[in-house]
């Protein structure tokens, strides 16, 4: 694994033109590439700028990330930003500055949603947001999708029973009805295409119950099959 001295004279050599990719970084294990993102991350934030991850964490913008050719450390971690949404920086100064910078998927895509709701401190906010381009996409919009999910029924359906879910969640038009109502119509067009699909993707494994699960899908298969009425 590159020391942190290498890490950043390769990146002082990206920086300048010298080299256009890193070459000797971020060629070992995932734990070692998030260990030398954070090394460069902490360099250039902290003697480039001059920052502290307070200060990072407010003010960084794409803009300067690109400046900066931190960019070409997403590599490291396995980040695309032209096909997954990026929202905030947390998710990779949480390598530089580990003691400083919290990152919680689950904790973004709550925020975001209660963004789109107006609830929480955007409860008098006027404006016409939605969830950004990509907020769904691959695996991490689909571990949001599930979070979202898990915190609408707790604020909403808390009072019924996990029988009682598994009945709403297998009545398709209804609980499809009920999701689009929540904003939560995306995922479930695109990921999940049935809401008894996405209501028992998001249980954990302690809380999923197979036997309701497949009766309710055997109950729906049932009712597709034609009964010849033999009297007539």
């Amino acid at each position: 694994m590159p020391t942190e001295r290498l890490n950043i004279y390769e990146y002082e050599e990206v920086l300048t033109g010298k080299k256009q990719n890193f070459i000797c970084s971020f060629k070992g294990s995932r734990k070692d590439n998030e260990v030398e993102v954070g090394n460069i991350w902490r360099y250039a934030i902290t003697q480039l700028l001059k920052w502290t991850p307070v200060e990072a964490d407010k003010y960084l913008t794409m803009d300067i990330v690109n400046m900066l050719c931190l960019d070409k450390t997403f590599c490291g971690i396995d980040f695309d930003p032209s096909y997954e949404f990026m929202g905030d920086f947390k998710f990779v100064l949480k390598y530089a500055f580990p003691d400083d910078i919290k990152y919680s998927l689950k904790e973004q895509a709550i925020s975001e949603y209660e963004h789109v709701m107006k609830m929480g401190k955007w409860a008098n906010s006027e404006e016409n947001y939605r969830f950004p381009k990509k907020f769904f996409l691959n695996n991490d919009g689909i571990e949001r999708a599930l979070y979202l999910l898990n915190y609408v029924i707790s604020l909403f359906l808390s009072d019924m029973s996990i029988e009682e879910l598994y009945d709403f969640f297998a009545d398709q038009r209804k609980a499809t009805r009920w999701l689009n109502m929540k904003k939560l119509g995306v995922p479930l067009k695109y990921a999940f295409q049935d809401p008894l699909e996405y209501f028992h993707e998001s249980l954990s494994w302690d809380n999923k119950e197979p036997f309701y699960y497949y009766n309710k899908k055997i109950e729906r298969e049932y009712a597709k099959i034609e009964i010849p009425d033999f009297d007539t």
